[in-house]
């Protein structure tokens, strides 16, 4: 599956500052029948700035599914996940959110699927400071329709989720991105991305920051040298837009190499 664009704390964006994070994952699939099969995975991320006065946190996460072969193009199921939000800062309220969704996929032809969920979704928040407890309840949802052949995938992605931020707290975020994948040769392909993404000004702390929008697109370029050794390099400019402030639009350029250890085959 081909990466979106990385997500960025928009609230962040036009400040000076460094953004260090340490993540990871892990999951665990059972196949109960032939038919059907449960999954639980969990994630924890911890996301550190030096931004002037941003706010430091930790992201802890579980997820468990059941999905249900109806047939060869169609898989139905149910997802319930949990996160937790602590900040550094006790002057930022932590949080919580409970989501069920009905889950589905479908094989619409041999080259185009669609895999997507709908549901409720559940944010609580601790009082601190002059900020009260606040629960709210709301609509969580996300899809993915895809192109895959011998030489190119596309997908196209929505995403509507909450999440935490440096300065405005927990707040709930629309997503629509796209990315494209092409194999020019046996060892050349390239790639091409875009988003757009739109984050409510609920649950804003202290002076409240508005809702903003982040428009941003990249490409990029990979030359594979033989199995193990492979060159690349990548671009991307995005423009934020927020209520009563201006930004220029962020350009960046990077280079690199990727070596991979162990067997190959």
């Amino acid at each position: 599956m081909l990466p979106g664009l990385p997500i960025d704390d928009v609230t962040v964006l036009g400040q000076r500052g460094r953004t260090t994070t340490i993540s990871g994952g892990v999951g665990v699939d059972y196949v109960l029948s032939p038919r059907d099969q449960l999954g639980i995975s969990g994630n924890y991320q911890n996301l550190s700035m030096s931004h002037p006065n941003a706010s430091d946190y930790q992201t802890i996460g579980a997820t468990g599914r059941y999905d249900r072969v109806v047939s060869q193009y169609v898989t139905v199921g149910l997802v319930a996940g949990y996160q937790s939000f602590n900040y550094d800062d006790v002057a930022s309220p932590d949080g919580e959110t409970l989501s069920l969704l009905g889950s589905f996929s479908l094989q619409l032809s041999e080259a185009w699927s669609l895999r997507g969920g709908a549901g409720i979704e559940q944010t609580r928040t601790d009082p601190a400071g002059l900020a009260p407890k606040t629960k709210n309840t709301g609509f969580s949802g996300n899809a993915s329709l895809c192109r895959r052949d011998m030489r190119q995938t596309f997908c196209f992605d929505y995403d509507r989720s909450t999440r935490p931020t440096g300065y405005a707290g927990i707040r709930r975020s629309d997503t629509l991105s796209f990315a494209y994948s092409y194999q020019v040769s046996e060892y050349d392909s390239v790639t091409l991305g875009g988003n757009y993404s739109h984050d409510s000004s609920d649950g804003a702390v202290g002076p409240a920051i508005p809702a903003t929008k982040l428009l941003g697109v990249r490409g990029g370029y990979e030359h594979r040298f033989n199995q193990r050794l492979s060159g690349y390099a990548n671009a991307s400019v995005d423009r934020l837009r927020r209520t009563g402030a201006s930004y220029d639009p962020r350009a960046r350029v990077g280079v690199g190499i990727r070596y991979l250890f162990g067997r190959t085959g």
